[in-house]
């Protein structure tokens, strides 16, 4: 499968390559059957952009892990001739699926509390984000174990231990 990635790295992050966030998220899109040429968007910010964002557009006034941006009920592609949504997009352009937004400064202390290394705390972050464009959620249990396993799949198949993709937030915690 294509798929079109794009990494910012809007603060120093040296814990991660790019080219590994471009195979986590194309491996989670993939195991999850998105077609061909959807986009998504990963930004790695620091604490104080991503408590702006959180406020502004959750409600919440206080720094987060990571946020997702989607996009896909705004847009999607016409389909053998048929619009499925109030906005189209040319049949030949990919699905924008959204934006992960990724504390760096956040990451880093959860890594140490999950005593994890910073790489795999920030690709654990990526793929819970490109879950949760895709609809993926964890306010319930049955959801949270769904989510997980998932997450597992994706980070096992990028290199990443076994079983090392389980940690619950906070239950008023919501990408």
């Amino acid at each position: 499968m294509t798929y079109v990635v794009s990494v910012e790295c809007e603060v120093e992050t040296p814990e991660i390559d790019v080219a590994r966030v471009r195979a986590l998220v194309e491996r989670a899109l993939a195991l999850e059957g998105v077609p061909d040429g959807a986009e998504v968007g990963v930004v790695f910010a620091d604490d104080a952009t991503v408590h702006e964002l959180n406020r502004r557009y959750r409600g919440v006034d206080r720094p987060t892990d990571v946020l997702s941006f989607g996009l896909s009920d705004l847009a999607r592609p016409v389909e053998k001739g048929r619009v499925s949504a109030p906005f189209v997009l040319p049949p030949d352009m990919g699905l924008p699926l959204g934006e992960v937004i990724v504390s760096r400064d956040t990451a880093l202390r959860q890594a140490r509390a999950h005593g994890r290394e910073p790489a795999h705390e920030l690709a654990h972050l990526v793929v819970h984000g490109v879950l949760h464009l895709l609809g993926h959620d964890h306010a319930a249990p049955e959801e949270e174990r769904r989510m997980r396993a998932r997450e597992d799949e994706v980070l096992q198949a990028c290199g990443f231990p076994p079983g090392t993709a389980g940690w619950s937030h906070p239950a008023d915690e919501e990408h």
